[in-house]
Order: structure tokens, then C-alpha cells, then sequence
């Protein structure tokens, strides 16, 4: 959003930005066995800080995403959660009813 928004919506954003992330963390546990993670929430959370800033710098040059930022958020989000999270997770155990 750049520096011209005002104090109360960017904060507005940031918690919207981690409720994104613990809807997105409780989801991949839901599915995935995220152990050896257990700062998921926190990771996934700056990872969305990490592409919203990069969306930050196109929308203050271009009014808007491109498609040249959107891919440079992803390679740098993918990037980001690879230093933390297996290539390959193993699958949560059922729950038995």
C-alpha cells in the first residue's frame, strides 16, 4: 500500500494479514504433519508480509499488481518458507472417529 495509507488501515491489513495466516497454517496442519514446524503460523505469516510488500512497490509504480511483481512475490514467498518447511511433508495421521 506505500507510505501515503494511514496508521489505522495498515494495521487493519496486518491483521488481516495474520488471520490469513492462521486460517492457511490451521488448514496445511489439517492435511500435512508439521511437527518439525512449530512456528508454522509465524512463517506463514511473513511469508504474506514478504508478497504484500512486493505488491507495496508495484501498485507505488504501476497502480497496480503486475504480473512481473506477482511472480517476483511468489518466487520470494516460495523462497522464504523453503529455508523452513521439508520439500516433501509427510501426511497427517487419519484421526480415528
Amino acid at each position: 500500500m506505500g507510505a501515503g495509507v494511514s496508521a489505522e488501515v495498515r494495521t487493519l491489513d496486518l491483521q488481516g494479514n495474520a488471520s490469513l495466516s492462521a486460517i492457511r497454517s490451521a488448514e496445511f496442519r489439517r492435511w500435512f504433519d508439521f511437527s518439525a514446524v512449530p512456528d508454522l503460523e509465524h512463517r506463514v505469516g511473513l511469508s504474506i508480509g514478504i508478497m504484500d510488500g512486493i505488491w507495496a512497490i508495484s501498485w507505488s509504480q504501476h497502480r497496480r499488481i503486475t504480473e512481473d511483481y506477482l511472480t517476483e512475490s511468489i518466487r520470494a514467498s516460495t523462497c522464504y518458507l523453503r529455508c523452513f518447511l521439508p520439500e516433501i511433508l509427510p501426511a497427517r495421521e487419519p484421526i480415528a472417529n
